[in-house]
């Protein structure tokens, strides 16, 4: 006797885990692409992470992720690097 086979679905494809300085990004884009947690961005969104809402969704710039890495590893304050971004012009 032969087993039935069900009908294999294809994988589904991962966003990549790249965050591009040139564009914005749905929470649900953004968290897959960095596999952050709930808890974990919420958490990155009080030490200074802005975010952008537009009606009901909430988006996060790709530039802003990158300026708050740059500050995060500098060990200062996402708050302090975006003081210096807008005065260097």
């Amino acid at each position: 006797m032969s087993r039935k086979q069900r009908p294999s679905t294809p994988p589904q494809p991962r966003p990549p885990g790249e965050v591009l300085g040139n564009a914005a990004y749905t929470l649900d884009e953004f968290r897959a692409r960095t596999g952050l947690s709930i808890s974990a961005f919420r958490s990155l969104r009080r030490r200074g992470l802005r975010t952008v809402r537009v009606g009901k969704r909430t988006y996060v710039s790709g530039a802003d992720w990158l300026l708050f890495l740059r500050g995060a590893s500098d060990g200062g304050d996402i708050r302090l690097a975006e003081q210096q971004r807008r005065h260097d012009g």
